[in-house]
């Protein structure tokens, strides 16, 4: 495993003949993985990731090259953190093992494969968290929508990445040999699976944080509907009180009710009847 900023590894690769341009899609954020033939050798540049403690549910990505020069094999990346993580875990697998070039290959498209499906359950066990928390009371409306938006965002790049690996993933096992194919058989089968099954979960994701979104919209309606029918409800009450209201206030010299020794006390009677039976109707209806 080596950094860019190697010389032994530069000079190496261009006496090798190494084409220019790879040094580029290597260093470049935002080359896709894809698999190159070359006059002496291949390139298969995958992509390295993890999660971004600092932002929500955003992620860190590198890539990283598996370059086959007359069968010597040259796994080639960025950072110095990465090309160690790869490392570690190559040597804890082949601790005492004796290993051949697509022995090599494979398991470090295995490593990168198992950290690809890391960082995917990391983001399944997030979106349920985010799921709990719309359907409790206390919440940020604006941190949860921000945040599905963000989730929204990283599986559609991840999808998009997944996409395009397995399509580079199934160029290079074309141009194996048959008995290299048959020989690792049984891995490089196992590999395919996962490669699709990331693809699937990716897209079960993005279909989830989609029902996610639509639930908050739709408990904000409710919130806000059930807000406007307390509103319409008070306003109900006080229909018949301004209907009195109306009627008492007008100008005509003939008005019986007037001269009523309690005619006021019978007013105010039948108006807080009125309010309180239509109070108690919209409340056992479930209006208020």
């Amino acid at each position: 495993m080596s950094t860019l900023n190697k010389p032994v590894l530069i000079n190496w690769l261009k006496n090798s003949e190494f084409p220019e341009p790879f040094f580029e899609d290597i260093a470049s954020f935002e080359q896709m993985p894809v698999f190159e033939e070359f006059s002496d050798g291949t390139v298969l540049i995958l992509k390295y990731i993890k999660l971004n403690k600092e932002e929500f549910l955003d992620f860190y990505e590198e890539n990283v090259a598996l370059i086959n020069i007359e069968n010597k094999l040259a796994v080639v990346c960025k950072d110095e953190a990465t090309a160690y993580d790869l490392e570690t875990r190559f040597d804890k697998r082949f601790r005492g093992k004796k290993s051949g070039l697509y022995h090599e290959f494979y398991t470090i498209l295995d490593i990168l494969t198992d950290q690809q499906i890391q960082t995917l359950d990391l983001v399944n066990s997030a979106l349920e968290v985010m799921e709990e928390s719309i359907l409790s009371e206390n919440i940020n409306k604006k941190d949860i929508l921000k945040n599905l938006y963000y989730a929204r965002r990283s599986l559609n790049r991840l999808n998009h990445l997944f996409v395009n690996e397995a399509s580079a993933v199934s160029k290079f096992f074309a141009v194996i040999t048959t008995s290299v194919k048959k020989k690792f058989r049984f891995e490089f089968l196992d590999l395919k699976e996962h490669k699709q099954s990331l693809i699937i979960e990716c897209r079960s994701m993005q279909d989830k944080t989609v029902s996610l979104l639509n639930l908050q919209l739709g408990l904000t309606d409710n919130k806000a509907n059930e807000a406007m029918q307390k509103l319409a409800g008070i306003s109900l009450i006080f229909i018949p009180l301004t209907f009195f209201t109306s009627i008492f206030s007008m100008n005509f010299k003939n008005m019986p009710e007037l001269e009523m020794t309690h005619g006021y006390h019978t007013v105010l009677v039948l108006s807080a009847i009125m309010g309180v039976g239509t109070y108690w109707w919209l409340k056992k209806r479930g209006f208020l």
